[in-house]
């Protein structure tokens, strides 16, 4: 009997190599479940004892199935235990043995209701092959939300299979890997895209995207959707088992500037600007310069689309600002005797460009005794407007000044005192957004010493250029 154990357990060894991850131990690839092994939904909830534990039915997900992997004898009788860990309790099921050579017969399983269960395993008159396939249609209950491998192993006698470990244990017929997985299951979905506002726009810097158009698709598809889990049942999750998508539940908020989409009048954020900014099927529920927010009541998908607002007139032709795009999940529970929802992070939707120039002179100072210049040149045809944003030190607060101007056509702007731009510190950060081209325009920090003459000039860098 030891020689046949051997000769069994390095042909099986065989048959099983790189099958640790699947719930199906019975080929040399993993089979699995609607693209996992067993993945459920992480939300699912279940209690601590077996009297509230949910039950995950007896599914493919649960199922658990193996060769054989001994050669039986005529009448042969061995013993099969099956462990996994505590918090999995399985739930009364009648084993089954198909197909191969031979015939085999498993007997009353004994441990239901516990982590680990036995039962023993009859070969027919004419013995058994190790090709004959096993298997549990368990149903389980969880008394915690974790993974859990499992355990397959065959034994001599009915004692040692109660007993586990090592002793009359038999190779061949012996597996283990992965049994159930848990993942989150909502995920956001949709292709970010990027818009470029046009410096060279025929009403006026910024007044239109390129191509001279006003409508702006920053993301193509934006919406919920559900990562494949399962639920307890043993089928496909779906985004409304989850979350209620009736009028004014769950919403989702995207963060940015919408003041081009904005009416004119005393009521810029009106159902018409509204209407405007379109996501997830519809037109914004709520909306205000710097958030739009949706309902799921009219799609869980849909491109995310700003159209801004045109006419004649500065009121009537708003100016594109650069601006990302972010959005997140207000959930509302569809279920929450069912399932628990964990929160799902902020994602990236999209952005609006300009294709002007930027400019930063990451540190200017204005010290007694001294004059501190900002110099601004334009190459191009046309005079060009500008804008200075302040950055300062953490705990400091600055005082804004005159923070825009025009630089001529082909001409030169000094700023010659910076503390007409800023006050409140000695020292700050300038960005500088020009309504130009790039190639046209050009930026100098100067700092002189009256007193002694001493002058130092420094070039104002491109962002994420130098």
């Amino acid at each position: 009997m030891l020689n046949k154990k051997i000769l069994v357990a390095a042909i099986v060894g065989g048959l099983f190599a790189g099958n640790a991850a699947a719930v199906d131990f019975t080929s040399g690839n993993a089979t699995t479940i609607a693209g996992t092994v067993g993945k459920y939904a992480q939300e699912i909830k279940t209690g601590s004892t077996s009297a509230s534990a949910t039950t995950f039915a007896a599914a493919s997900g649960t199922e658990i199935k193996w060769l054989s992997g001994y050669a039986y004898s005529p009448n042969e009788v061995r013993y099969i235990r099956v462990e996994a860990p505590s918090h999995v309790l399985f739930q009364s099921f009648t084993p089954t043995a198909t197909g191969g050579t031979g015939a085999l017969t498993p007997g009353a399983v004994n441990g239901v209701g516990t982590n680990v269960i036995t039962f023993s395993i009859t070969a027919g008159a004419a013995g058994a092959g190790g090709n004959v396939v096993i298997t549990l249609p368990a149903a389980v209950k969880l008394t915690s939300i974790a993974d859990a491998n499992v355990t397959v192993s065959l034994y001599d006698q009915p004692s040692q299979a109660q007993a586990g470990g090592d002793t009359g244990k038999i190779s061949g017929g012996s597996v283990s890997g992965k049994y159930l997985t848990f993942a989150p299951s909502l995920k956001w979905v949709g292709t970010p895209g990027t818009a470029t506002a046009d410096v060279n726009a025929t009403n006026g810097s910024y007044t239109q995207f390129t191509g001279g158009v006003a409508v702006a698709t920053l993301n193509a598809g934006l919406g919920i959707d559900v990562t494949g889990t399962l639920k307890a049942v043993g089928t496909a999750i779906a985004v409304t088992d989850l979350l209620d998508n009736s009028a004014d539940a769950t919403t989702v908020s995207i963060a940015g500037d919408f003041s081009l989409a904005r009416s004119s009048g005393n009521a810029p954020y009106n159902g018409a600007a509204a209407a405007r900014v379109v996501g997830f099927g519809g037109g914004a529920l709520d909306l205000a310069a710097d958030e739009a927010v949706f309902d799921l009541s009219n799609g869980l998908s849909g491109n995310f689309v700003i159209t801004k607002l045109t006419g004649t007139g500065t009121a009537w032709n708003p100016v594109i600002w650069a601006s990302a795009y972010t959005a997140s999940l207000n959930a509302v529970n569809a279920d929450s005797s069912t399932y628990s929802l964990a929160t799902l992070a902020d994602t990236n939707v999209g952005e609006i460009i300009r294709n002007g120039t930027n400019l930063q002179a990451p540190l200017v100072q204005v010290p007694d005794g001294w004059l501190s210049r900002l110099v601004l040149t334009n190459t191009s045809a046309a005079a060009r407007n500008y804008t200075i944003s302040l950055m300062s030190e953490e705990g400091v607060t600055l005082t804004a000044g005159t923070l825009t101007g025009v630089i001529p056509a082909n001409g030169t702007k000094v700023i010659d005192d910076l503390r007409t731009v800023f006050t409140g510190s000695n020292r700050a950060t300038l960005n500088v957004d020009v309504a130009g081209p790039n190639d046209k325009i050009q930026g100098l920090y100067q700092i002189v010493n009256p007193t002694s003459g001493s002058i130092s000039n420094h070039v104002l860098v491109r962002p994420a250029s130098n």
